[in-house]
């Protein structure tokens, strides 16, 4: 009972699919009407040569029949039908090569105009959303099945164009002997049915081993990037990675040939009985044939038609299974396009004030990751001034990073709010808030692109705008950087490109830090601006900092305290919770947890400064 319940709601959802063919279809007409007007047109007729070219041959053979018994004038037919063959075949030929070029065409359009689509809804998404483990498997199998949805409707197609010419053939078959086409659809159906049958099973194993084809895709990237390589031949990950990878692929292809083993058994078993059918009717066909009942032209045309018809019925059940099959996997694109923003604009969209009079303010706000209970950040309160740089400190997992994410809108609090002038954060367009907003996150990305792109990353419209990449670039310090590459703005870093020029961490980071002073930014975030630096380049950034800062707000984090001495405000960050606040000498004469901190490092980065400004002087 259970398994018949189960193979009810197969079909139900192979069925349920195809109500979205007509939606890709739309998608496919707004990409090229023109294309799938031909295609079609093209289709029906391909559909019409072979039982076109059948009766021809009918033609031919019962003329050439009668020539052999005496009917000499027959023999200007023969060549005429003879060309007429020729004309069709030829023409049949050049039909199909026009329409492999636009079934072609019309694939690649459409695979980039679908994946263009994808990569702008994942745009579209928030952090939250991509951040999500179950949505990566989403992603995942959306890109993965962007060829499917064109395959859809070209197995619609390929089934409506061979149901064309079967409909000409069983009608003709049928004129001579309508049981023969009762006995071909007997056979046949047990394969059709169990052809979908697998296609649904198919498409459970597939959503089934997602995550585990995910899991084999991180570990050949980690064991290639260049990015995670030196430390996997450090510590002489290959060969366990490798190991892992394989246990992976060998449950998968385990899997695989079970399934595959039942599957053709199962479909060989049918095949064969549908053999036996053909045979069983083609043998009464050369019987009747040899006993004067039909010309040798009708036997060859019914032979024929009854061959091409088996052969349209398997096909057209393999193309529905297919089509099915296929249908379901429809499904996994829909679902990711379903899939929405969770971060939302009101329907007030507020511009952000220039300049922005009141700053910002924490009203109770806490957060907890998606997924988890567990507070991240827990009733916290505060508030950045315009002008004021307030710096963040704590341990690794304190919610330092998730402040500054829930300021530039990245995440929306989970409880209590935030407020810019005293409007809610949530009342401001979101992309009017994130251009006033500039991030040196500690993360940062190395883009393996032209030095040009990665400081114009920061402000796209003034990418070009030499003067103001070489102004950011002085005001992140990576100007001497700049100068040293042997193509200036013009040379490829990282080494993922011909002639790319890797840089060192530090150098990177400034990189980063020259594509935040690219943006006009009322509020700058820089976390940990120096994790890469050695001791005089933080020196000198802190040394600096005051300028990058100047006229605006700013966040900093940073583990080294003293780089946080010149904050206008000190938030002191544990588990979550805000312990202190202030400026760092009330924090120091509190005598709490920032003063504790502060003394474990402020002997050791005496020395390193001391040493930094020395060399610097130098």
């Amino acid at each position: 009972m259970k398994s018949d319940l189960l193979g009810n709601e197969k079909w139900s959802k192979q069925l349920a699919s195809l109500r979205r063919v007509p939606e890709i279809f739309q998608e496919l007409w707004r990409v090229s009407h023109g294309f799938v007007i031909a295609s079609l047109g093209l289709r029906l007729m391909l559909a019409a040569f072979p039982p076109l070219t059948l009766f021809i041959s009918k033609l031919l053979i019962d003329a050439v029949v009668r020539v052999q018994h005496g009917h000499r004038e027959d023999w200007n037919h023969v060549w005429e039908i003879f060309v007429a063959e020729f004309a069709i075949l030829a023409l049949a030929d050049l039909v199909g090569k026009i329409a492999g070029y636009t079934d072609g065409r019309l694939s690649d359009l459409f695979s980039h105009h679908l994946s263009l689509r994808i990569l702008n809804h994942a745009n579209a998404l928030d952090l939250e959303s991509l951040e999500n483990p179950l949505f990566q498997d989403q992603l995942e199998r959306a890109r993965s099945q962007v060829a499917t949805q064109l395959a859809v409707l070209f197995s619609i197609a390929q089934f409506a164009q061979n149901t064309i010419g079967l409909i000409v053939l069983i009608g003709a078959v049928a004129i001579y002997a309508p049981w023969l086409v009762l006995l071909q659809v007997i056979s046949l159906a047990p394969l059709a049915l169990a052809e979908m049958h697998f296609a649904a099973e198919i498409h459970q194993l597939y959503r089934k081993r997602t995550p585990m084809r995910r899991a084999m895709e991180y570990l050949m990237n980690l064991s290639t990037n260049t990015s995670s390589v030196k430390e996997i031949k450090a510590f002489r990950l290959g060969t366990h990675f490798a190991d892992e990878y394989d246990s992976l692929g060998t449950e998968l292809h385990e899997e695989n040939a079970c399934f595959s083993r039942r599957r053709n058994t199962i479909v060989g078993l049918l095949t064969v009985m549908g053999t036996a059918a053909y045979y069983a009717g083609y043998t009464y066909l050369v019987w009747q044939a040899g006993h004067g009942l039909i010309t040798i032209g009708t036997l060859f045309f019914l032979g024929g038609s009854f061959q091409r018809s088996k052969w349209l019925m398997q096909e057209m059940s393999m193309t529905l299974s297919q089509t099915l099959d296929r249908a379901l996997h429809l499904g996994d694109v829909f679902e990711f396009f379903r899939v929405v923003p969770q971060i939302a604009t009101s329907g007030r969209r507020f511009e952000i004030p220039k300049p922005i009079e009141k700053g910002f303010e924490f009203r109770n706000v806490s957060f907890a990751y998606s997924g988890t209970s567990t507070l991240a950040l827990q009733h916290v309160s505060f508030s950045i001034r315009p002008g004021e740089t307030v710096a963040l400190v704590g341990e690794n997992g304190a919610g330092k990073t998730t402040i500054t994410k829930l300021l530039s809108r990245l995440y929306e609090p989970t409880e209590g709010a935030i407020y810019l002038d005293g409007i809610d954060l949530r009342d401001y367009d979101l992309e009017s808030l994130q251009s006033s907003v500039s991030v040196v996150f500690q993360d940062f990305v190395r883009y393996e692109m032209t030095a040009a792109r990665n400081i114009g990353y920061g402000d796209l419209g003034s990418i070009a705008d030499i003067e103001r990449l070489l102004s950011a670039a002085e005001a992140g310090l990576a100007l001497p950087i700049i100068e040293r590459l042997p193509r200036k703005l013009d040379q490829i870093l990282g080494k993922k490109f011909d002639g790319g020029v890797e840089l060192s961490g530090g150098e990177w980071q400034k990189l980063a830090l020259a594509r935040a002073c690219m943006r006009n930014a009322q509020l700058l975030i820089l976390d940990e601006p120096s994790a890469s630096l050695d001791a005089r380049n933080e020196f000198l950034l802190i040394e600096h900092f005051a300028h990058l800062t100047a006229n605006r707000m700013a966040v900093l984090i940073s583990h080294r305290l003293p780089a946080v001495r010149m904050a206008n405000k000190i938030l002191v960050l544990d588990r979550g919770r805000l312990v202190e606040q202030g400026a760092h000498e009330d924090l120091i004469a509190k005598d709490g947890e920032y003063a504790a901190m502060f003394r474990l490092q402020a002997s050791g980065y005496q020395e390193d400064f001391r040493f930094a400004r020395t060399n610097d002087l130098v």
